[in-house]
């Protein structure tokens, strides 16, 4: 196989590997190229009558005897290339017998771009009839070239370009390679840079949390006589006080599932079992930091009235917890809810809920994010 210009790639002999773009051009393109066996073999159904001139004329083909590339259409004088690669060129040919001149010449001529002789063959004795011509050549050509092959004779007289012998041949038998100094190391390209990862979008998640304990406790701070399974707040009379009540959620849960969330969002929900009034009461919810219930309120663990808000007699209510009370439940400064106590004895603040025990209508909270 022939390259030219001869190059001398990096292999793994001379210190570096072969990339894949070098081994794909280098190796595998090349025994592509070999084993597709690229031919085109013409020659002359009959004599072709040259001129006795100072000038060339091309010759033209009539016949067609292979053509793996599909390079010429019989009768034709041009062969166009379809592929890059190295052409090896085989020409023969014979004119009659004639005394005059001394030049019969074969010549193969490349054009497109510009017209360049690529080989030259020369038989000076011309008078004996038979006397045989042989062009034989290599070439680089690339897809788009067109080559001709010309003759000449100066006898004095027409000669006969004999069909019997003029015969022409091109094969692939390489391809093109840029050449390396010798002894040099080939340095691959930096790679093209990574994209940038495709932005994660976050995904809305919804959970909900459900009361684990609850407790009331008297005016004095005590759990309520008969620790009832019902949240109490507000002020009913002097026996027991202004009442109020803590309620526990998971809080450890519920930080860890938030933590890195975006656009938190809580709705508390409760069952308001009874109120004083039948038209409902005004609702006092804060907050607490007890990690387990409680026998006693204190008010260094209790954040109380965050929020006021109506609420109905025997009717579930569906609460917006505000900034605050979202953003601390989060990150678990506090760890669930409190109701009252009320901030006067006025009985608009007094009623019940149902607490953590009451297993269908206990306190829960739902929260929405994003993640």
């Amino acid at each position: 196989m022939t390259i030219i210009p001869t190059p001398a790639p990096a292999t793994w002999t001379n210190g570096s590997l072969m990339p894949e773009d070098m081994l794909n051009t280098e190796i595998r393109d090349v025994l592509r190229f070999i084993t597709s066996g690229c031919e085109a073999t013409c020659g002359l159904s009959s004599d072709q009558s040259i001129p006795s001139s100072t000038s060339s004329v091309t010759v033209t083909w009539t016949s067609e005897i292979e053509d793996v590339d599909g390079i010429i259409n019989v009768p034709s004088d041009t062969f166009t290339f379809t592929r890059d690669g190295i052409i090896s060129l085989r020409v023969f040919g014979t004119f009659t017998g004639a005394s005059g001149g001394h030049t019969r010449q074969i010549r193969a001529i490349l054009h497109n771009p510009g017209t360049v002789e690529v080989g030259l063959t020369v038989d000076s004795s011309g008078s004996t009839d038979g006397d045989s011509m042989c062009l034989s050549t290599e070439f680089p050509v690339q897809s788009g070239n067109t080559l001709t092959i010309n003759v000449q004779q100066d006898s004095g007289s027409a000669l006969a370009y004999r069909s019997a012998f003029g015969k022409v041949h091109l094969a692939w038998v390489g391809v093109t390679a840029a050449a390396l100094p010798a002894g040099s190391v080939y340095t691959a390209p930096p790679p093209a840079p990574s994209p940038p990862p495709t932005p994660k979008v976050p995904v809305k998640h919804v959970s909900t949390y459900y009361a684990q304990w609850s407790r009331t406790y008297d005016g004095d701070n005590t759990t309520t006589w008969d620790d009832t399974p019902e949240c109490y707040q507000g002020y009913y009379s002097s026996a027991r006080g202004n009442t109020k009540s803590l309620v526990g959620f998971n809080s450890a849960a519920l930080v860890n599932e938030l933590r890195g969330a975006q656009k938190i969002s809580m709705v508390l929900s409760f069952y308001t079992a009874h109120t004083f009034w039948g038209s409902g009461m005004t609702c006092c919810l804060g907050a607490h930091n007890y990690a387990n219930k409680p026998g006693t309120w204190s008010g260094a663990n209790v954040a109380p009235r965050q929020q006021n808000f109506h609420v109905n007699h025997d009717a579930w209510a569906n609460v917006n917890l505000n900034s605050t009370m979202v953003r601390n439940l989060a990150n678990g400064t506090w760890k669930g809810v409190a109701f009252g106590p009320g901030p006067s004895t006025s009985n608009v603040y007094y009623g019940f809920i149902d607490g953590a025990t009451k297993t269908n209508s206990r306190p829960r909270i739902q929260v929405t994010y994003y993640k």
